[in-house]
């Protein structure tokens, strides 16, 4: 049996721990920190954390060594192999086996007795969530601890304490080692960076996405709540909100009954408890930790390094950078202090640095940027400079300076970070880079107008380019959340400039929209789609193609809020106005052409819908070709009005060449097959192919289950379908039951929605109209007719529909007669509803609903 110790190649044994192979295991599986987060009920963060430490504890520089080191035999470590011992001469094995058996027995026993409490205990970890990752540069600040400690650990209430101190004085890294060392039994731990609402809002999301507490269609203010009263449901919930300005802007998202932390260099803030810089002692054991923490000085460098950090005003950022300058650049220790001494004497004639409190840091940082050998490098933190000072994704850093993806340009970045992370003037978190705050603030203030203004410009365009870049996109949502906070600041900078290139704001501003627009926060979206749309009718003129792509992006938004007549206004503008530069713009005549055809579908103008669909569809094939995904999607909203218009067999041929092409595409489960599959689903019920409607829908729901959740409005719309299946198989009960769990959640998720409460009501009529009970059928029936009449938006094919089911039901001819005159004109002879008026088979299930 192999057993789980290493012996290094310095003859060191390390011992891993159960959870340290647990994470080797998935690790040479090769799965992703979200992945093993979910599978052992542990947030990204503390996956991250553990894995480091278990790099630091083998000595590994990436996840594929650690695989190489515990399960593959290399030049730096061994497995010991753990081999069954000789028996000693004259020992009965039948006895011994006998013995054995016993000891299992009491194994088993002991098990149950007492491990299975320490497996519980374990279980029942604290969850720790979003924590910055843990570095060994920590310098306990045992007092502080301790009385922090006694202000949270009143266990009859809970308590807000604030961490308050000067910018570098290591209030972050305080609390965060707080949170991880407390002795307090908390069970959940989590961190929010608060520095701007937008940060904290979207940090806060972020944890309800990851434990799946709301649906992806509610509104942002609804998912912060829900997430918030989570928390506040919980047992043992302590919070740290990190860098925060001022106390009134963070008050609403404090949940109650939950221990909160917060570090601020605001001292006028609840329970405050000013954090100092080092003592001396404190201060030259982070020095010589920066420096080289296995170094052993003599006298005369105790003596220089004890100088050192008074002069820095035992500042912890200041010490820092101090420590890795001299690494770095090799000097003697009585050598940086004179060239620090003589930095400090001219950079204090300077008026930006008048604030003496931070005069030693900023002394620190300009000697370390004078040393970097490449200009190319300090441009490189004057672009992050205009970002926020956090959780910048390397991909995006990447893009605002090059300007592109290209596999050596990532590299030329990869190597400025190493040389910024060496002189600590940055510091990396996986896919993250982070510039501490104070820093970031000096460069901004040493950047110089001219020299901002030009940097901004240079940043709008690369950041212009990458909204209509492959990183933003569906399938990068992750990404996309830290874009927004980051692209709000340098809209904030340009709007302070009043740059002359608008272009690049205009571009930006649309690529706002579109980032909310797929976060889900369709008010944001329309706010940047205003803004847009003001900028380009000034600057470009009313009837231009840029003004035509805002008409078009706000179609699409009416079309979010179902106001159908007001998008088939902006779609129709917008393509008139694209038809006009076709030279240029026709993929976005075929956008639009495809986002009208859906209006018309759902204004009933099945007819042209049918038409304008056809037309996208040939307009895709030319630009795409035939096997795109944008080809397929064409096929799917074609597939959907044909069946709704009632040519059943055409709808069936295009989605099932829809479903090939996304197969192809996107693959078998994805959440885009789903739909085409729930379409597909619907066409197969109407023509009576039962059974596969039934393999098909349960094919859909449970991807859509997978991917949503069980409450969310596109899985009750494949429940609904299928409620419509069960009733054509006679299976009554198990329908009105599905329906009215679907009704249920509707309720719960959307209140009075009339749409949708209007066809749940109308198809259940029916379905206890197919049952024989005519009493429950008419109840239902006649409210779910009311509430279509109530809604101007409602689909008219299917109002007429509910009243038909009405008048059918109670044999009213002469308003059948009518009834079916205005759907003649509406949909095909050859749909259901129609063959059911003139005695054929057909129902009067809204399906489309």
């Amino acid at each position: 049996m192999k057993g789980n110790i290493l012996v290094l190649k310095s003859g060191v044994k390390v011992q891993l721990t159960q959870r340290e192979m647990e994470l080797c295991f998935y690790v040479r599986q090769g799965k992703r920190t979200k992945w093993i987060a979910r599978e052992i009920n542990r947030s990204p963060r503390t996956i991250d954390n553990q894995i480091l430490r278990l790099r630091e504890k083998i000595g590994a520089n990436s996840r594929d060594e650690i695989v190489d080191l515990v399960f593959g035999k290399t030049e730096l470590a061994e497995k010991i192999e753990v081999g069954e011992p000789p028996l000693p001469n004259g020992v009965n094995k039948k006895r011994i086996a006998i013995f054995s058996f016993f000891i299992c027995v009491l194994g088993v026993i002991f098990f149950l007795s007492k491990d299975f409490w320490l497996l519980k205990k374990e279980t029942t970890a604290a969850f720790e969530w979003n924590i910055p990752l843990e570095r060994s540069l920590y310098i306990p600040r045992k007092e502080l601890f301790q009385s922090v400690s006694n202000m949270l650990n009143n266990s009859d209430r809970s308590d807000i304490v604030t961490i308050y101190g000067l910018a570098g004085v290591g209030k972050t890294t305080f609390a965060k080692n707080y949170l991880l060392k407390t002795k307090k039994p908390y069970r959940y731990k989590v961190w929010f960076n608060a520095e701007t609402l937008s940060v904290l809002k979207q940090e806060i999301l972020q944890l309800g996405e990851f434990k799946s507490l709301y649906d992806k269609s509610d509104k942002t203010d609804l998912k912060i709540l829900k997430t918030l009263k989570w928390l506040e449901e919980k047992d043992g919930v302590i919070i740290v909100f990190d860098n925060v300005e001022d106390f009134s802007f963070i008050k609403k998202f404090i949940p109650r009954h939950c221990d909160i932390l917060i570090t601020s260099r605001n001292n006028k803030m609840p329970s405050s408890v000013e954090l100092d810089v080092m003592s001396p002692e404190e201060g030259e054991t982070l020095f010589l930790k920066v420096f080289n923490k296995n170094l052993s000085p003599d006298l005369e460098s105790k003596k220089n390094i004890r100088n050192i950090v008074q002069s820095l005003g035992y500042l912890p950022l200041a010490i820092v950078q101090a420590a890795s300058y001299v690494r770095e650049n090799s000097v003697g220790i009585s050598e940086y202090k004179a060239i620090f001494k003589n930095h400090l004497t001219h950079l204090l004639k300077r008026p930006v640095y008048h604030i003496q409190d931070h005069s030693p840091v900023y002394v620190s940082w300009n000697m370390s940027l004078d040393k970097l050998s490449s200009g190319e490098t300090k441009k490189f933190l004057y672009y992050m400079a205009v970002l926020l000072p956090e959780r910048i994704y390397v991909s995006l850093a990447n893009f605002l300076f090059h300007g592109d993806l290209s596999a050596d340009k990532n590299m030329k970045t990869l190597e400025m970070l190493s040389i910024l992370k060496k002189y600590s003037l940055m510091s990396q978190d996986g896919k993250y880079i982070f510039m501490h705050r104070l820093f970031h603030d000096w460069l901004l203030s040493t950047m110089g107008e001219d020299n901002k203004k030009r940097i901004l410009e240079e940043v709008a365009e690369n950041l212009s380019s990458l909204f209509r870049s492959p990183l933003v996109n569906v399938k990068n949502i992750e990404f996309i959340r830290g874009l927004i906070p980051h692209t709000e600041r340098v809209v904030e900078h340009l709007d302070d400039k009043k740059l002359v290139k608008k272009t690049f704001m205009y571009q930006i501003l649309l690529g706002l929209s579109k980032a909310y627009d797929l976060m889900g926060d369709y008010e944001k979206r329309k706010k940047y789609l205003d803004l847009a749309y003001k900028l380009s009718k000034t600057t470009y003129g009313e009837h231009s193609s840029e003004t035509a792509s805002v008409y078009y992006s706000l179609g699409r938004f009416e079309i979010r809020a179902e106001n159908f007549i007001k998008s088939e206004s902006y779609l129709s503008l917008a393509l008139k106005i694209f038809k006009k530069h076709n030279t240029v713009e026709d993929s976005k005549v075929f956008l639009c052409l495809n986002e009208l055809g859906r209006v018309y579908g759902r204004l009933a103008k099945y007819r042209e819908a049918i038409d304008i669909q056809k037309r996208a569809l040939k307009h895709s094939i030319e630009l795409y070709g035939d096997r795109h995904i944008h080809t397929a999607n064409v096929m799917n909203e074609l597939g959907w009005v044909l069946y709704n218009y009632g040519d059943y067999a055409a709808a069936e041929l295009y989605l099932r060449e829809s479903i090939k092409l996304h197969e192809e595409n996107l693959g078998k489960d994805h959440i885009e097959t789903a739909r085409v599959l729930k379409s597909l689903g619907c066409v197969l019920i109407a023509l009576r192919k039962l059974i596969d409607a039934e393999k098909i829908l349960n094919r859909a729901y449970e991807i859509r289950k997978l991917h949503y959740g069980t409450s969310h409005i596109k899985v009750l719309n494949v429940r609904h379908s299928r409620a419509i299946l069960y009733a054509l198989q006679k299976k009554y009960s198990l329908s009105i039951r599905e329906i009215n769990s679907c009704k249920k959640l509707i309720k719960s998720l959307y209140g009075d929605n009339l749409i949708f409460e209007a066809a749940l009501n109308v198809n259940l009529g029916n379905v206890y109209a197919l049952q024989g009970n005519k009493e429950m059928a008419k109840n239902y029936i006649t409210y779910g007719e009311e509430l279509f009449s109530k809604n101007p938006s409602a689909n008219d094919v299917n109002k007429r529909v509910a009243r038909l089911s009405l008048t059918l039901l109670e044999q009213k001819l002469k308003d059948i007669r009518v009834e079916q005159d205005g759907l003649d004109k509406k949909i095909s002879e050859r749909h259901n509803y129609i063959r059911k008026l003139k005695g054929l088979e057909g129902d009067f299930f809204i399906l489309n609903t």
